[in-house]
């Protein structure tokens, strides 16, 4: 063993090495976690039917088949266990070497720790690895007959040598010691890459994309870091929402995922039982609503980690695989759960952000001028309808579309315009355009934006404003309009406005350009109801 890639390779070339040196059938399991019933083995063709049959099909996945000679009965093949045989379990408890009425050898493998006492005979240590060993003609009855085991001491084991078995503890040792040196030299290459993993969600945060993107991209990191098929960002108040969506490949949902019913079982884990985390597979002792989840994403397990606003729940990311070879650890737990804070930054910056806006570019990216500072309509010097149009999606973004405070949005229409173009020319209709415009704003505070929509429109954009203040707003504006004279070649003229106003309800509209709808809807109702007046819906 010359080359050490990883724990893996090392396990399977010692499982081929050990069988072929000592003529038996060879089983080491690794990866052994008692608390959650957890196991892999790599084992050699005599123990794959009793692995594959002896244990129900939900508790056993094949992950790779490693050729490590070309033997077929030194080949090693990894299965992993979600339930751990009663002998694994005693040998949590009180490692040594044992045999048991299969006739399977056991040697235990122990790391070593630093102890006071010396003297102390036995193993000292945590438990790292166990080789079971069967020579072939051994009997090889099911798992349920050998758990318990026959003898205590290795002067009692049968089919083995003295020689052997001072040999299989030497070698046992050697691979323990190389085992905890891959080992850990795996979770400091992991350590590395969480933390490279950080510094660049730490890099998105101070970047110039749009917090929406920012939060995409976090999800895209946490799913490619921990081998994850999706990762969702979910808001849970009276509705479910999915706020950002990352997979790796184009996902095929039967059925909406904001309908799923076990999102609330999750939620109320978190709020009400202070539950840090969940952690959802086939087997696990969890709600009905949860395991029914998990059928209905399809997958093999779901890791749930609650996600918190200024001390407030907003709801969760959910990392989902459908590889039932793929095991999250304790450490991935962790790491997502310190990640969530990263997360809540982006979007409690993207819920903060109030006009003026930046622009953005076509990938998301702030550009270096406000949309104070450029693309303003020539003549009325207001925002232009780009300018709206990239609001409108800023608006419409899932994370700030369900949690933002409302808004609503005024569409302000010249009544009878053509007539004014028709009688007194173009140069008078402009100049009528450029006065009304000088009085809306001078109407409005600073920071409200107002947008020439087209022609005669212009469209208010009310931050944080209730549709009955909207009214008001407009109410006002109209009558400051109504009582202006507009200078012509003749004398003057008197123009009159009509506004429709309408104000985000995400119950019912589903982005910005659903509340810009009804509000051009309003407006119509008011041209309808003889024009110079305001109408909401």
């Amino acid at each position: 063993m010359d080359r050490l890639d990883s724990v893996d390779w090392l396990l399977e070339q010692a499982v081929g090495a050990i069988a072929q040196t000592y003529q038996a059938e060879c089983a080491l399991w690794s990866h052994i976690d008692q608390r959650a019933g957890r196991a892999q083995v790599h084992a050699t063709p005599g123990f794959w039917d009793e692995l594959a049959e002896g244990i129900s099909t939900s508790n056993l996945s094949e992950l790779s088949d490693a050729e490590t000679s070309s033997d077929f009965e030194t080949s090693a093949r990894l299965f992993r266990l979600t339930q751990l045989p009663l002998w694994l379990t005693d040998q949590w408890r009180s490692p040594q070497m044992v045999q048991l009425a299969s006739g399977s050898l056991i040697v235990p493998v122990v790391s070593p720790e630093i102890t006071l006492k010396l003297e102390t005979p036995g193993w000292q240590g945590s438990l790292q690895l166990v080789l079971e060993l069967r020579r072939p003609l051994q009997p090889t009855p099911s798992m349920e007959s050998s758990d318990a085991a026959v003898a205590l001491f290795s002067t009692t084991i049968q089919g083995w040598t003295e020689a052997e078995l001072q040999s299989l503890k030497a070698r046992m040792a050697e691979l323990g010691l190389a085992y905890g040196m891959v080992y850990w030299h795996d979770k400091l290459e992991q350590s590395r890459q969480h933390m490279a993993m950080m510094g660049r969600m730490a890099h998105l945060l101070n970047s110039r994309l749009v917090p929406d993107l920012v939060v995409q991209e976090m999800l895209a990191e946490l799913g490619q870091e921990f081998g994850s098929d999706r990762v969702l960002l979910l808001h849970l108040t009276q509705h479910v929402d999915v706020v950002a969506d990352w997979a790796r490949t184009e996902p095929n949902d039967p059925e909406p995922l904001s309908s799923l019913a076990g999102w609330r079982d999750a939620a109320d884990l978190f709020v009400q039982d202070g539950v840090s985390y969940l952690w959802i597979e086939p087997l696990s002792d969890t709600t009905e609503g949860l395991r029914k989840l998990l059928h209905q994403l399809q997958a093999s397990s779901l890791l749930l980690v609650p996600l918190f606003l200024q001390a407030k729940f907003f709801g969760m990311v959910c990392l989902i695989t459908t590889d039932a070879a793929h095991a999250y650890a304790l450490e991935t737990v962790q790491i997502v759960s310190q990640t969530m804070d990263y997360v809540a930054i982006a979007l409690t910056q993207l819920q903060g952000y109030q006009t003026p806006l930046p622009w953005l570019d076509s990938n998301g990216v702030l550009a270096g001028t406000t949309m104070y500072e450029s693309d303003r309509d020539p003549l009325t010097h207001c925002l232009a309808r780009e300018a709206l149009d990239r609001e409108l999606k800023r608006r419409s973004s899932k994370a700030l579309w369900i949690d933002q405070p409302p808004f609503s949005l005024l569409i302000c229409d010249i009544d009878y315009f053509k007539l004014v173009n028709d009688s007194y020319g173009y140069p008078v209709g402009d100049s009528v355009l450029k006065t009304l415009a000088a009085r809306l704003q001078h109407h409005l505070r600073k920071e409200t934006p107002i947008y020439r929509y087209g022609g005669e429109q212009f469209v208010i954009l009310l931050a944080d404003t209730s549709l009955e203040l909207a009214v008001e707003v407009a109410e006002r504006l109209q009558q400051s309009i109504r009582g202006v004279s507009f200078a012509a070649p003749h004398g003057s003229i008197q123009i009159t406005t009509s506004l429709g106003v309408a104000q985000q309800d995400p119950n019912r509209d589903t982005t910005a350009w659903d509340v810009l709808e009804r509000a051009e809807a309003a407006l119509l109702d008011a041209k309808r109801h003889g024009r110079n007046c305001v109408k909401a819906l």
